[in-house]
């Protein structure tokens, strides 16, 4: 599953513990994309994606997707994401739902509805977590 997510992200800790309480210090608008699974505590596995995408991966993707971008420019992971979710929604025959949480929820709890509402309505849900309570 991937997050999208406006928080402090600390790469050295496990699991969710990675996000953080408060902004990202580039500012709120300063979007970034995180890779989880696991489905308990004990498992779960955060991963930050790197903004920037190389442009061997650009290129890849371009071919893969036939899609008619101009490879030379920066592109980002946002591009490697859309991909992939494209392809799990095609391969599964399943809608994506963009998934924003209500005031002041933890990030363990919406990655345990995020999972339920995936379980539930058989759709691809992309949460989208923010600090809400945290500056």
């Amino acid at each position: 599953m991937y997050f999208v997510t406006n928080r402090k992200l600390y790469s050295k800790r496990p699991g969710l513990k990675l996000f953080g309480d408060t902004p990202n210090p580039r500012g709120a608008n300063e979007l970034r994309l995180v890779k989880v699974e696991g489905k308990n505590s004990a498992s779960y596995r955060a991963e930050v994606l790197m903004d920037k995408l190389s442009k061997a991966e650009v290129e890849q993707l371009a071919a893969d997707y036939q899609l008619p971008i101009d490879t030379s420019g920066d592109w980002y992971a946002s591009l490697k994401v859309a991909c992939a979710l494209y392809k799990q929604a095609c391969d599964e025959r399943k809608s994506i739902l963009f998934f924003v949480h209500g005031y002041n929820n933890d990030v363990e709890d919406v990655y345990k509805t995020a999972l339920e509402l995936e379980k539930r309505y058989g759709v691809i849900v992309v949460p989208v977590t923010w600090p809400a309570n945290g500056g």
